[in-house]
């Protein structure tokens, strides 16, 4: 058991923090190989001035999780799939 920070927005653009307790349940996979570690990286992309209306194009980083193990991109919403529920599935089939 973790338990971890998280900071919320909310509807009206309002900030408060929270604690909530994570379960090694409740990884992150890769779809790939199924690996559960992420490393943060990042992604530049070139915006053309013409679409900012800015004098000159605009570079900007995102950042993309992606698996230590297989170098996967992990995307924006990446699935979080409980063990319990796998297991279970499984047990279905």
């Amino acid at each position: 058991m973790t338990i971890v920070n998280v900071q919320i927005e909310d509807q009206n653009g309002g900030k408060f923090q929270k604690s909530v307790e994570v379960h090694n349940d409740q990884l992150v996979k890769c779809g790939v190989c199924g690996g559960s570690v992420l490393l943060d990286g990042k992604k530049g992309f070139k915006i053309s001035r013409l679409l900012v209306g800015a004098p000159q194009d605009i570079y900007v980083q995102v950042p993309i999780p992606y698996c230590a193990k297989c170098g996967n991109e992990i995307d924006n919403q990446p699935q979080v799939e409980s063990e319990n529920v796998a297991r279970d599935s499984a047990a279905l089939k």
